[in-house]
């Protein structure tokens, strides 16, 4: 009886290696298939972007040309500014505007108080 299980068991053994090592070769072949699909579909989504940062840079070189400013400058109402035209600076009133700003958070704040 003892030698029946042993004669059982070895010869299950001897089938079931090769067909675990035979499904284990077709599993690392579909993983190796599979990512090699992903790599591919990687590259081509690669060079897509490629393509498109490059036509955005054309667009972008475009748009910063001196011929594109200057006609969006023109259709602003910008110029060039003449020799004989005067420049100013004015120092902003910083007081005011720090008056004003004070104003604003005591009224908020005066307004939390209260109940509708």
């Amino acid at each position: 009886m003892l030698r029946t299980w042993l004669h059982l068991v070895v010869g299950s053994a001897i089938f079931i290696a090769p067909v675990g090592a035979a499904l284990f070769r077709v599993w690392v072949h579909s993983d190796v298939v599979q990512t090699g699909y992903r790599l591919s579909e990687a590259e081509k989504q690669r060079t897509d972007l490629r393509r498109v940062k490059r036509q955005l840079e054309v667009e972008l070189a475009a748009e910063k040309s001196p011929e594109r400013l200057t006609l969006l400058a023109n259709k602003l109402g910008l110029g060039p500014l003449h020799a004989s035209a005067p420049v100013t600076a004015t120092k902003p009133n910083t007081k005011s505007i720090g008056k004003a700003a004070s104003k604003s958070v005591v009224k908020a704040s005066a307004s939390k108080g209260k109940r509708p």
